[in-house]
Formats: structure tokens, sequence, C-alpha cells
């Protein structure tokens, strides 16, 4: 009678767990800090906060530190790969838990030998980053 109730409770035991190790999410792997490609003083001629600096550890506007490897939350350097827009991979910097907390996907691109980062905010709305 032991013997029978030790068997049913194993079995039952290894068919939660493989049922529980079936139904994880998968995981995209994420850096904690900007890939080489990515860092440099960029410039736009749109918008309100007109410069942008990269480095290996954080991501600057207008002077003010938006996101770094040293910081929680959303604020965390979390790039990570995204999605793809109009064919191009695109990318994002952190991890948000909310939407509005999140930054928009970027891209870099190539245009006359000149490195351009591309921001694609909402409603549509491009923004273009021009490398020093």
């Amino acid at each position: 009678m032991k013997l029978k109730r030790y068997v049913l409770l194993g079995i039952a035991t290894l068919s939660m767990g493989i049922g529980i190790q079936v139904n994880q999410p998968t995981a995209h792997a994420a850096i904690h800090y900007m890939p080489r490609v990515w860092r440099g003083y960029y410039y736009s001629k749109t918008g309100y906060q007109r410069h942008l600096h990269i480095t290996a550890h954080y991501v600057s506007f207008g002077g003010k530190i938006f996101y770094s490897s040293y910081r929680y939350g959303s604020h965390r350097i979390s790039f990570h790969y995204v999605d793809k827009i109009h064919h191009h991979r695109v990318y994002d910097f952190n991890r948000a838990k909310y939407e509005y907390q999140s930054s928009d996907p970027w891209r870099v691109a190539y245009r006359h030998g000149q490195k351009e980062l591309i921001n694609y905010e909402g409603m549509g709305y491009v923004q273009v980053w021009h490398k020093y």
C-alpha cells in the first residue's frame, strides 16, 4: 500500500515538473551596456533635445543621463532586439514594466558614409540622429 502511494506521488511530482518546464516563456537576452557600433555623439535637427551622447555605460539626451548601467528599473540600460520594422532590425535601450516607460525602437543606418540612429517614435514619427 505504501509503495503504491510513493509511486503515485512520484509520478504526480514528475508530471507537474515536466508541465511547468514546458510552459516556461522564452527569454530574450539583453546586455547592460551599449554595443560599440552605437556609441558616439549625435545631433538632431528636430525635437526638443538635440544632442545625444551614447557611451558604454550611459545614454544622455541634452546632457541629462536617461539610461545607465548603474541604475535600476526602467532607467537601467538593457539593450535588446525588439522586432523588424520595414525589414530592419530595431532595438530598445531598456526593459520597462509599462509601455510609457520604454524607449522607442531604434536602429543604426549608414547614409552617404555617415552613421545615423533612427528612432521610431509614436504615431509614425521618425527622428533621425546624425553622428558628429
